[in-house]
């Protein structure tokens, strides 16, 4: 069982072939320039889309685990209170407040709230969960999505 961790901000890339192919093959030959065309250098974007490349991997790779009885699955955190977001909270205090308030739970998650998602994903009461993106963002990615 493998559980790779995402982002949901890996939801706010979409789909495109020009990309995802290098993001599936992050070591081939190229990769980095080709993302890097769609990002202009912006480190926030390039976060992103490496958590986009997160998701691609487990999807790429669930049939050969599953060869293996083996599962991937990815596990995408929204804003969790950890000293990375405390961080971004001081840097930037009016979008983090704004994204606070587009969470329909209206809080930020903690820690746990990821380690017991994760929790669940290793035990057997997810034994047929595989290839496939968990979020945990308290339901905010959909109502940022609709903000642009």
């Amino acid at each position: 069982m493998a559980v790779l961790l995402s982002s949901m901000m890996a939801h706010a890339v979409p789909p495109n072939e020009a990309y995802d192919e290098a993001l599936k093959n992050p070591q081939a030959e190229n990769s980095f320039e080709t993302v890097n065309q769609f990002v202009n250098g912006d480190s926030d974007i390039m976060y992103n889309f490496a958590k986009r490349g997160v998701h691609l991997l487990s999807h790429k790779n669930a049939d050969k685990w599953g060869e293996k009885a083996a599962r991937i699955v990815t596990v995408s955190p929204g804003v969790i209170e950890t000293p990375m977001a405390m961080k971004a909270a001081e840097e930037h205090p009016e979008r983090m407040a704004k994204i606070k308030q587009a969470t329909p739970l209206k809080r930020n998650g903690q820690p746990e709230d990821v380690a017991d998602v994760v929790n669940f994903l290793v035990s057997d009461a997810a034994r047929f969960i595989t290839g496939t993106d968990i979020l945990v963002d308290g339901g905010v990615i959909q109502n940022i999505k609709n903000m642009y």
